[in-house]
């Protein structure tokens, strides 16, 4: 069956929690909910389907429009050790020096010299002039040697080089997906792929593609990939505990007392392998960004057992870098963003951390169910916050403190 028509039917009554569970139940991950969207979205005749805002789209929104404080999603320097580019000032017999220096880098490839396909494949470049018609098959091939070398960042610039030349040549998107799946960037490499089977619709070879990178993601993800499914799955949840703390500047803390290693992985794909939902008990505690950042800094300087001193990418959290993202960017300023901090367990004795800005405006507000109080606590209220103070609040307690068990609950 057509995963897909889901999508393409009108949905403006549902809920965001309804539309990740029925996504759920129809064995979408993150990665290929996004490029199901973004194919559909390239599409006219689906567009017209599709047009009216609803849930799905704003799941989609909040997906794509995730930023996250982490050195993994930071994008890397480029690469100039091979930043060659074509020239304004053609030499005479710039033809034949292309075409010899072509020849070379293929015969190079063939023999699995891919340093000398680089080299040779660069001097056909800088030969050539800019605005050739054919000079995006360097960069393809370019890319291709590249990425036998390993240098991925270096093979995915020349590969979205190719694509900017010739965005209709379906090899370039070919390239391009290869790379971002090498990376582990399995919904950019889902995007790229998409795009390439959009001009090739009849090449079952770009439903392999999907196939590999969809498999891919399931059996080799990132930490990166990991929390993206954890926010599938949390996400209605974690916006409904957000819009309920009611101050746009606040911060959403929530601590998983589960692995992300269990919980990233799909429930579709763990029923499909006979294994039970993950069990695991959620804190969610809301604060004023000064109260948090207190905190937070307390924290970082005792090295708290109980909250993530270092990202998904092990490297420690600084105050100064977290304070820099909090502050809205030229670009986003105006937007609305639900600032969710996250503790989760990548192992058995360590926390780590994902700092998140969640794109949560008025439209996708619409679609979140609101939270109901909860019953009040066994204990006395004083303490329970005084449990709260020695495991993670040492200079502020939350204004809004709740709990969640998983599955369910």
């Amino acid at each position: 069956p057509d995963r897909s028509d889901f999508i393409r039917r009108e949905h403006g009554h549902l809920t965001l929690r309804e539309v990740a569970d029925a996504l759920d139940a129809l064995e979408f991950s993150c990665s290929a909910f996004v490029g199901c969207m973004q194919a559909l979205a390239a599409s006219s005749e689906s567009m017209e389907k599709i047009a009216d805002e609803t849930a799905v789209h704003g799941l989609h929104r909040t997906l794509t429009g995730l930023q996250l404080l982490s050195p993994a999603c930071r994008a890397p320097a480029p690469a100039d050790n091979v930043a060659v580019t074509t020239t304004e000032t053609p030499a005479d017999g710039w033809q034949q020096v292309a075409a010899d220096a072509k020849s070379q880098g293929t015969e190079s490839f063939k023999k699995q010299d891919f340093k000398a396909a680089v080299d040779h494949y660069s001097t056909a470049i800088a030969a050539t002039p800019t605005g050739d018609a054919d000079v995006h098959t360097l960069y393809s091939n370019r890319s291709a040697a590249l990425l036998k070398l390993g240098d991925l960042q270096a093979a995915l610039t020349d590969a979205q080089q190719c694509t900017r030349l010739a965005t209709t040549w379906p090899k370039g998107h070919f390239r391009e997906g290869c790379c971002h799946r090498q990376m582990g960037e399995y919904s950019e490499a889902t995007r790229a792929f998409t795009a390439g089977h959009l001009l090739e619709a009849d090449n079952k070879d770009w439903e392999k593609e999907l196939e590999a990178t969809e498999r891919n993601a399931l059996e080799k993800p990132t930490p990166i990939g990991l929390l993206r499914q954890v926010l599938m799955r949390l996400l209605p949840d974690l916006l409904a505990a957000w819009v309920r703390g009611g101050d746009a500047d606040g911060v959403l803390q929530v601590q998983v007392n589960a692995d992300i290693k269990e919980m990233g992985v799909a429930k579709w794909c763990l029923i499909r392998e006979g294994r039970s939902d993950v069990k695991a008990q959620l804190r969610y505690a809301f604060l004023g960004q000064k109260d948090y950042l207190s905190n937070l800094a307390a924290n970082l300087a005792a090295s708290a057992e109980s909250v993530g001193v270092v990202d998904l990418a092990g490297q420690p959290l600084r105050i100064a870098d977290i304070g820099a993202f909090l502050r809205p960017s030229e670009a986003s300023a105006g937007a609305k963003f639900a600032t969710i901090h996250i503790d989760v367990r990548d192992g058995p004795k360590k926390m780590a951390a994902a700092i998140c800005r969640i794109p949560c405006d008025d439209t996708i507000q619409g679609y979140i169910v609101p939270l109901k109080d909860p019953p009040p606590p066994k204990g006395t209220v004083d303490a329970v916050l005084q449990i709260q103070r020695s495991s993670g609040f040492p200079k502020a307690l939350p204004k809004l403190l709740g709990f969640q068990s998983l599955p369910g609950g």
